[in-house]
């Protein structure tokens, strides 16, 4: 099990600039990609010679979009091959689209994936079933926070 509760380590972000900016809630929003518990070491792939501090990457189609703010699987693919060995868990507490658990199978990493809208819970888990071919299970419902 992940403890993510505990985690307070600095958490660095990485800007994407889609040449259009937007605010959300009155808020400039950036998206979360690294993290790690102070004084701990960072993996940074040392096979990886010729990464630099601004990636191009391809957006997705808008009309084949599934989510307003859709990332491109490249992009999460990339950011994972850089900084993480397979085997290794990757969090996304917005998991929109599912793009991220897309390249966490990718890539081999085991993805930890939170959404919150149930719309895009059921988009995420059809992603990723035509994406690896196989069904999801439903768990029991976790009894954290209830009573009991």
């Amino acid at each position: 099990a992940v403890d993510v509760q505990s985690y307070l380590g600095p958490v660095h972000s990485m800007a994407v600039d889609k040449h259009q900016h937007y605010i959300a809630d009155g808020i400039v929003t950036h998206n979360c990609f690294y993290g790690w518990r102070e004084g701990a070491a960072h993996y940074f792939n040392p096979e990886i010679t010729n990464a630099t501090d601004v990636w191009s990457v391809k957006k997705v189609n808008p009309q084949a979009m599934v989510h307003l703010t859709e990332k491109p699987v490249e992009l999460a693919e990339r950011a994972m091959i850089y900084s993480s060995r397979p085997g290794e868990n990757v969090l996304d507490l917005f998991g929109g689209s599912g793009s991220t658990l897309i390249a966490a199978e990718k890539t081999g990493r085991r993805a930890l994936v939170m959404e919150i809208d149930p719309l895009y819970c059921d988009v995420i888990v059809r992603r990723w079933e035509e994406f690896t071919g196989r069904k999801t299970e439903r768990l029991p419902e976790a009894s954290v926070g209830k009573d009991g």
